[in-house]
């Protein structure tokens, strides 16, 4: 028969066995296996490098851009919403197990496809741009009436009809791209993707989120950074940099007697039924769109 000596020590190194075993089996089903397959057809982009990286710039990998590809495999201790760093531009690409597809082009919204929460975030964002493509769409018309001589009025009116409904598709868009995914790391993902530098008085399905989200929305770092950086504003510290009003808007575009005269824009003049409520749905138009035609006096 095996001493009791024995048998203790026997006990104690199968015990450390399985409390090995589990460590270790934890820390497997945490781990993430990635793996990034990018293409670009940008030329400006040829030769150089790309950055993997946390929404507070902690990199996370680097890749150079040979013939137009690209490529990241790399293991990480957990999902998370990270961004692609190249030229001064970020995109957004969910970091998690399996074969990541990204096609960065010069015709569209960007690529990211090949996993289940990637496939979600292509999907949000082709639907996105389209809205606000439409919503640039409504300041070149506005533009053209004015270019036109038309009745402005109406065309306010007519076109901000159409401002509000674009807006609300897109305020219901992302509310239900969020809500959907609650219980992983593209829900606060989007939020992050939305509310980068933006007010949420302003934005009222920022308040909508946060009245409905779970615990587990709410304790992400980036959601919790970002209501803190609110607070300090809302006390004061303003960290946040301030929107133009509309009034503001207005009045830096009006020209001087010897100014070529400019068309204002139209998120500068509200319908007369926002002017009624004392109300203003309209949204700031995207940077890097094309130069407004002057008209001579």
């Amino acid at each position: 028969m095996l001493s009791l000596h024995i048998m203790k020590q026997f006990f104690y190194l199968f015990a450390s066995f399985v409390l090995l075993y589990a460590l270790t089996a934890c820390s497997s089903v945490n781990s993430v296996d990635y793996k990034i397959d990018g293409s670009s057809n940008i030329s400006r982009l040829e030769s150089d490098m790309m950055y993997l990286q946390t929404f507070d710039d902690v990199k996370l990998d680097s890749a150079k851009v040979i013939h137009g590809e690209f490529r990241f495999s790399n293991s990480t201790d957990n999902a998370r919403v990270a961004f692609l760093q190249m030229e001064g531009m970020l995109l957004p690409v969910v970091i998690e197990n399996g074969d990541i597809v990204v096609n960065i082009n010069t015709t569209g919204t960007p690529v990211t496809k090949g996993t289940l929460l990637n496939d979600r975030l292509y999907h949000f964002t082709k639907v996105r741009d389209s809205l606000l493509y439409q919503d640039y769409e409504l300041e070149r018309e506005y533009t053209r009436a004015w270019m036109d001589d038309e009745n402005m009025a109406e065309v306010v009116d007519r076109l901000g009809q159409q401002r509000k409904e674009l807006n609300e598709q897109l305020d219901e868009l992302i509310i239900s791209s969020i809500k959907e995914n609650y219980d992983n790391v593209l829900g606060p993902g989007i939020f992050m993707i939305q509310t980068w530098h933006i007010h949420p008085e302003n934005y009222p399905w920022v308040t909508s989120i946060m009245m409905e989200a779970p615990e587990s929305f709410k304790s992400d770092p980036y959601v919790q950074l970002y209501f803190e950086q609110v607070k300090r504003e809302l006390n004061g510290d303003d960290t946040m940099p301030a929107t133009p009003t509309a009034d503001e808007s207005t009045a830096q575009s009006q020209p001087t007697s010897n100014e070529t005269r400019v068309p204002p824009s139209l998120s500068a003049n509200p319908t007369n039924e926002e002017q009624a409520e004392g109300v203003d749905e309209t949204t700031p138009v995207e940077e890097n769109v094309e130069s407004t035609p002057t008209k001579e006096e």
